[in-house]
Formats: structure tokens, sequence, C-alpha cells
């Protein structure tokens, strides 16, 4: 690996500087960093996670508001990406807070409005609704059935679809999620504070995803998505004096039992009057005709305590962060960035999870695991625990994991998905993290970047649209490969470090075996990639003798063992993972077959009915280019020298999965894994040897100059290398002054300034600013001595710069003056002239020809005023950033200016990046 300190910056790229084991031991630095330094510690990391439970705690579940939800996800982004506060005072107030904000909900009570709502079918008598409301309104509801659907009326019961479409319901009312926190009078379904809904998905009723009512989307008599239904309401105390707004079929119960017809088509309102209290409004929606739309209008009093109470525990959960959290903008600034484009990609490819309950098709995986998620919920609720775990089936045979998920989803947050979305939202997080492993900063982002909001690597399994697309499904695949992407990032990050920290805790490895375990548990079929992982990455860390870290890395991994443990104590079978697994549904391609193709290839039978399966299965999982992309991970696990144990790890899981991709499904949701980690694999070994060779010389080209002075991709590799060598030392400073400095290779001439300093001299730098300068002079150009002056005093910042090869002085001076030069053999004076008063420039000058020693060199980087537009873009800059309208200078105007100081000149380079124009050059004293 090339010395920073001593390689020859002219010939250096960011690949040459950076090579393959400084990447990945730098991987956790864009704020994943375990160490105490950025504060991912044990004490740290439970910190984080105690302060974002409190956050929730104050906005108080179930979180079924999207308000809520997004103050979750801010609040998430705050705290990891920022500092925890460890003072025990802080958190007895936070503490306190959370106390306050659930006050406010008791002392500030909604109304406690019963619901009753089930599936309206009354085909079969006596119904079950029957014995919650009165016969005669049955009778109604009964005749209106009949006039909206006289084919399921009429149709041949002998027919498995028509009993299918008169499937009644076992209960008069369904059970609802929202019970377990509020349980209500039985048999009512839930109690609610408001009524607003104009559609079956806008109740978010719990029937609406049961497998008792798993009618196709096809089906000949009725449509999933205009379910047939019935709502029921019992008035309060609380509610009177609020207006009822209705459209559609509504009964009024003006006596007990007695429901009079105020149904309205246009639409009507109504005042809850003290009459009213106690009695009930039943409300239907035959999916067709006349549809039912309904709105709980508050009064004065019910709005105030209704925006009070939100208001306060949003007010809370506000406090709770400001007085815990420390964020660094740094990483908070791109992170919510990312937060938002994920956000908006969500509501273009699937709304409905922002809108309303996602409503599941008929036999499909998303409707079976969230009938399984309620029934286990409800188990639970009723004390069944040992029933509840047992997770509907004896022996697993769908993906046993999701239907867990979707009972913790319920409970927390109510009849939404809003536990997939945030799951989702934290993929792009994630995917970001783990290309940041294996590939340099700009590139991580530019991966994350394309993978959000981009389709284009959608056949490679890097594209975020594909991953919404299966999660709206209701499918485990992006639950189970978020796990498996955050198992290899924890695991990675924690084996570069363990050179520079031999002993390490425990809690990351076993974190990361717990991740692996869960990826398995949400999709068995990634067990080989796991497996495969774990073996080379535990024997490289076992022959470096971290036994007791791949131990607890194996706890963790042992969690799996409740899969055949399950189907053994359920069901007295031994099955190791699923009984699907191997079904002829599943595996597309057996061994055995590729054997007969084999066997009939040598003789000659190209019209073999196992050839014609295994070519049509082979011409799903590989196209030309995917082809290539596989040989290329091949090459750089079996073959390439040189590719460190934990990228040969991730390419030997990418192979694993191809082989399951070989019998298993080849194409679709099952193969995203298995060509991310394949591709992710190729970029790591290979992206070096691509920014070596094409990416400077893409920048050197003459025909791409003027392009790429526009884009600021001049330099670029060097530019993107000078900025990761900041990355680390900037962490001392405020997050406004890290960020200035970090962004200066990329609007100033830097690789072309550093290119022209002599190694071992000694340089004095004028207007040294944060330092950005004289840091990586002393990172590339092993200076003799560093001096710098500023007007301001930059003494602290220069201090907080850590890992200094060789420290500089500081001299404070005033103004337009020129400080001691004697001594320097290179003075740099690099956007500093503009700043320097217009009828002062010349003076200044002068001032530096006369302090400097003869023989000396003078090298100028400054604003190129002879381009109008972007001379104006650099004024507005300056004029943000330091409060002061700057006079740059022509290059020419400069170029007279020195000579007539005295100063030998040769000729300007002249660079663009982005709207920064700039002019280098140098000038010499005489001997």
């Amino acid at each position: 690996m090339t010395d920073p300190g001593s390689a020859n910056l002219d010939k250096m790229t960011g690949a040459e500087a950076r090579g393959l084991d400084k990447g990945l031991n730098k991987g956790m630095d864009a704020g994943l960093d375990t160490g105490s330094d950025t504060g991912w510690d044990t004490g740290t990391v439970l910190q984080r996670l105690a302060a974002l439970t409190l956050v929730a705690a104050a906005l108080q579940p179930p979180w079924e508001s999207l308000w809520q939800v997004g103050a979750i996800a801010v609040a998430a982004v705050l705290i990891f990406g920022g500092r925890v506060q460890a003072d025990g005072k802080r958190w007895l107030v936070a503490m306190g807070l959370v106390a306050l904000a659930i006050f406010g909900r008791l002392f500030l009570p909604g109304p406690q409005i019963l619901e009753g709502h089930n599936v309206l079918s009354v085909w079969q008598r006596p119904a079950a609704v029957e014995k919650v409301l009165p016969q005669a309104l049955v009778d109604r509801f009964d005749a209106i059935m009949r006039a909206d659907y006289p084919a399921i009326a009429d149709c041949d019961t002998s027919e498995p679809v028509c009993r299918d479409a008169r499937t009644s319901p076992t209960e008069p009312y369904a059970w609802s999620n929202a019970s377990v926190w509020d349980a209500p009078e039985a048999p009512y379904s839930r109690i609610v504070s408001a009524i607003d809904f104009d559609s079956v998905l806008a109740l978010r009723a719990g029937f609406t995803d049961t497998t008792l009512f798993n009618w196709y989307k096809d089906h000949r008599y009725i449509r999933r998505e205009a379910m047939p239904y019935f709502v029921v309401f019992q008035w309060p105390e609380d509610v009177e004096g609020w207006e009822l707004c209705w459209r559609g079929r509504l009964y009024w119960e003006t006596e007990i039992d007695s429901f009079t017809d105020v149904s309205s088509e246009a639409g009507t309102c109504r005042t809850i009057t003290a009459d009213d209290v106690g009695r009930r409004i039943a409300a239907l929606d035959t999916g067709r005709s006349i549809g039912l739309e309904i709105t709980l209008v508050p009064n004065v009093l019910g709005t105030v305590k209704q925006v009070v109470k939100a208001v306060l525990a949003f007010l809370c959960a506000l406090i709770i962060l400001v007085i815990l959290v420390r964020p660094d903008l740094r990483r908070v600034f791109p992170a919510l960035g990312l937060l938002g484009l994920s956000t908006l990609v969500v509501c273009v490819v699937a709304p409905d999870f922002l809108t309303a309950t996602i409503l599941h098709f008929g036999g499909g995986d998303g409707l079976t695991h969230e009938s399984y998620g309620q029934t286990i919920l409800r188990l639970a609720q009723e004390g069944a625990l040992i029933e509840a775990l047992k997770g509907v089936e004896a022996v697993y045979y769908f993906m046993p994991g999701l239907r867990y998920f979707r009972a913790m989803e319920n409970l927390f947050f109510g009849e939404t998905d809003f536990g997939m979305l945030l799951a989702l939202l934290a993929l792009p997080f994630v995917v970001f993290w783990i290309c940041r492993l294996f590939l340099p900063l700009y590139a991580a982002v530019a991966a994350t970047i394309a993978f959000t909001a981009t389709t284009v690597g959608k056949y490679l399994g890097f594209s975020f649209s594909k991953y919404i697309e299966e999660a709206a499904l209701g499918h485990a695949e992006p639950l189970g490969y978020t796990a498996f992407f955050a198992a290899i990032v924890l695991a990675v990050a924690r084996y570069d470090r363990l050179k520079a920290v031999h002993r390490q805790p425990y809690w990351p490895w076993l974190l990361s075996g717990l991740a692996f375990a869960f990826a398995v548990f949400m999709r068995p079929n990634l067990a080989p990639g796991v497996a495969v992982f774990c073996l080379v990455l535990g024997l490289a860390m076992l022959k470096g003798g971290h036994l007791r870290l791949v131990l607890a890395w194996a706890v963790g991994i042992g969690a799996v063992l409740w899969l055949p443990f399950h189907n053994w104590f359920y069901g007295d079978a031994f099955v190791l993972l699923t009984a699907a697994a191997d079904i002829d549904a599943n595996m597309l391609a057996p061994p055995q077959r590729y054997i007969d193709a084999l066997a009939a290839v040598f003789q000659g039978e190209f019209n073999n009915a196992a050839v014609a399966q295994i070519t049509a299965h082979v011409s799903k999982w590989l196209s030309p280019f995917r082809f290539a992309v596989l040989l290329a991970c091949i090459y750089a696990v079996f073959i390439r020298r040189g590719v460190p144990w934990q990228l040969r790890a991730l390419g030997a899981a990418a192979l694993a999965q191809q082989c399951v991709l070989m019998f298993y499904h080849p194409n679709g949701r099952y193969e995203f894994l298995a060509w991310f980690l394949t591709t992710l694999t190729v970029l790591g070994v290979f992206w070096p040897a691509f920014e070596r060779r094409w990416l400077d010389r893409l920048s050197g080209s003459r025909a791409m100059e003027r392009l790429a002075g526009w884009l600021g991709l001049a330099n670029r590799p060097s530019r993107a290398h000078l900025a990761r060598l900041l990355e680390g030392p900037i962490d001392g400073m405020t997050a406004v002054d890290a960020f200035k400095t970090w962004c200066r290779p990329f609007v100033s001439p830097l690789p072309t300034i550093l290119a022209r300093l002599p190694r071992n001299a000694r340089i004095f730098d004028i207007g040294t600013g944060n330092g950005a300068l004289l840091y990586l002079a002393s990172e590339t150009r092993s200076p003799a001595e560093l001096r710098g002056s500023d007007c301001a005093d930059r003494s602290a910042v220069l201090a907080s710069l850590k890992e200094w090869r060789n420290p500089p002085q500081f001299i404070l001076t005033g103004k337009n003056m020129v400080p001691d030069l004697a001594g320097a053999e290179v003075v740099t004076l690099i956007d500093v002239l503009h700043h320097v008063d217009a009828g002062a420039q010349q003076a200044f000058l002068e001032g530096l020809f006369k302090g400097m020693d003869p023989g000396a060199t003078l090298l100028v980087a400054d604003i190129d005023a002879g381009r109008p537009f972007r001379r104006f873009m650099n004024q507005i800059h300056d004029l943000i950033l330091a409060r002061q309208w700057v006079n740059p200078l022509p290059v020419e105007k400069t170029l007279s200016m020195l000579r007539q100081a005295g100063f030998e000149t040769s000729g300007a380079e002249k660079e663009v990046a982005l709207w920064y124009a700039h002019y280098v050059l140098s000038a010499r004293v005489p001997d």
C-alpha cells in the first residue's frame, strides 16, 4: 500500500493512495465507526436505543398516524447521526417528559367511542351479525346485499367459488389489533376517538387481511378491494355537541333496537344530542352502488383537546431530542436528504404505505402472514403465549419469520403497514453502509443514490423500487435482505478494527449473528449465503486468534435453531427449516434434472425434456451480462490475489446464493440478494483498477476537459482522495467548519496546488483558514516545516485536526498585514488575494516580496475574474460564508502586479470546478 506521505502526488489517484485494504479499514468512517471516537461503543449504542425509545414513548403507541411515524424516522436519523449525552440529570428530565406526555393523554382523553365492524355476509342464516343488531335491521341488510349481489344469492353452492363468496364471519364483530391497548366492551372491535373514512381501506379494519376472506383477484362474484362491510358506533357522553357528516347508507338508533334510515346519497350532517348518548348508528357499504363516507367533526372543546394532546406529545419528543442528542450536522443533513428521497420513492411506487392499509390480494403471501400475525397477537392477548409462539403452523411451511413481524407491527402500529414502511426506509441507509465498506465514499454515495432513485440496477438487485414493490405485496424479502446486509456491515466493520483494537466487546458480533439468524428466519433460502460468509470470515478470525469473538458470533447465529426446535416441539417432526423447502413448486430445477440433462447432451439428445427444462431455467437466471458479472465474481473469489478476507467472504456468500438460484426460483424477488452481493463484490475488487485506469484518463482527456470542468469532474479521483484524507481529521471541528473543510478539494484547485509544492520544503500558508492545505501538504508532501497565518485566531481549529504528521506553527496577523516569512521556501496564497482590500492589493504583494527570502517561491491560487458569471458566483459564495464582498482580479492583472512588485512569474493554469473558476500561478523572488 502506497504511503501518502511519500507517494508521488502527480501520479497518485484516489485508488492508489487508498489501496483496497485501507478502503476496507476505513469502512465505518461515515458514521458507523464502532470506536468510542464516534460514540459507537457498547454503552452509547444502548444510550441511542434508549433515547429513541423515550422519543417513541413520548409519541405514545400505537403509532397509527403518519406524523408519528415521520417523527420517529427523523428522530432515528438525529440520534444515530449524532452523540447522545450521558448526563444523568438530562435522562431524568427526559423520563419526566415521557411521563408528562402520558399524563396529557390521561388528563385530556378523547371520547371513548365503541366501534364494531365486520364483513357484511348474510347468506347463511342465522348470521353472526344478528347477535348484536335487531332482526329488522339485519333483514334490511340482507335485502340490500341480495339486490347488489344477485349472482351470489342465486349461485350454485356446490361450486367452490360460490361457497367461497358466501363465506360468513364467525363473530358478530371482527377482532381488532387496537383492542390490545384499549380493551373495548364485548363484543365491540375497538375504541376510537375519531371517525374519518371513505373506504374499507381508510376504515383500517382488521377483517380486510384475514384468510377467512381469501377472495382471489379475479374472483367471479366479489372483489377484495371493494369488500361489503358494516360498521357500528355507540356514542359516549363526550361527543354531545359534535357533528356527524356522512354519505351513504346509515341507520340511526332512536329507541333501543329501533333504527331509523337516514341514508343520503348527496351527503348530510347531524349534531349529536344528549338523547343520542348511549345510542348506536349502523352503516353499510356493499362495495357497489352507494359508497360510504363518515366523518365526525368535534366541537371547539374537542378540537382544542385533540390539538393540545398532539402538540404536547410532539413537544415532549422534541425536547427529549434537544436535551439528549447533539446531532452531527455533517452526517445528519445527508441522512435527512436520503430519508426524504427514500420517502419520495415510496410515495411514487406504493403510495398506500403512506395513506392507508395495504390490501393484500387473495392467495398471496401477504394476506397469509398478515392473518397469521393477527392470530398470534390475539392469542398473546388472551394469555396463550405457548400457542402464540406456535405461529399457527405446527411445522413451518411458509416463510417463518414474517408472521411474527406482522404480530409486532400490529401491536405497535395498529391496522397499518407503518412497521414495514420504517424497515423500508432503513434499507437505503444499510445499502450505503455496506457499499461504504468496500468502495470509496464518492462511489458509495453514487451507488446509494442510484439504488434509491433509479431502476438502472434492477437486474442486479440494485433498485429500491423493486424492494418496495415486494414489501407492498407483503413479501419477506425486503426484511430478510436488509437484515443480511446489516449483519455483514456489523461483522466487516468490527473485523476491520481487529488489528487496531485486538480486544473487542462481544455485543457487535452477537448482534451480527442475531441479524443473520433474523435474515434466515425471514427467508430460509438465505441459509447458504449466511453459512458460507460466516465460515470464510470465521476462519480468518480463528487464524488471527479471535476464538471468543467467533463464539459470540456463533451464539447469535444459533438463534436460527428455533426453526428445527419449533418444528419438533409443535409438530413432532424433524424439519431443519421449512416443509416447503424442497417441494416441486420451489425446487424448479433439482440436481437430478441437471444430471439427466448432461447425460442427454452427451448422448446427443438435445430435444430431451430435461435439457429443455434446464435451458429454460438457466435462461431466466443468466443473461450474457449477468454471466460476465458472475465470472468476474468467481475470478475475484478464487483466482485474484490480494483480495481481503472480508471481500472474499462477501463474494463467497454471493456465489452460495447463486447456487441457490441454480435450483430454486431464478428470478424476481428471489434473485435480489444474490445479484446485489455479486455486483458489490465485483465493484469492490475491480474499482481501484477502474479508478486508476479510466477515471484519471477521463479527467485528463482533452475531449472531456471542458465538460469535466463544468461538471467538476476534472481531477476528480485526486479530489475524492483528498476529501477522504480530510474525513478523519475534521471530526474535532464544528459541523459547519468540518463541512466547509471537507468540500474544499471539490471547489478549489487543491490537487494542482499540491502538485506544485516541492517535497521536504519549508512551507508557509498565508490565510490558512481551517488548515486544510497545511494538513494535506503534511500528508502528501512530507514538508520539513509547516507554518500558517490568519487574521482570525485559528489555533484551536488547527489543534483540533487529528493525526498531524508534522504539526504546524500558527501566527495571528492583522488584516492586509504580511507575517514574518523568513526561512520559508514556499509561500502559498490560496484564495486570499481577493479578500485583501482593492486599494491594498499591490502594497500587500510588495510586502510579500520584501518579506520572502531570495529564491523563495510564491504560489498563488485565486478567483479568475476574467469569467464574469463565475466571478459573480464566487462573490456570492464569499458574501454568504465570509460576509464580505470580495475583489477578485483577472489573471493578467495579477501577473502584472506581481512583476511590478519584483517577482519573476511563469504561466498560469486555469481550472473550473462546479461554478468556481480559479487560476494557479507561481512567482519567484530573484536570487
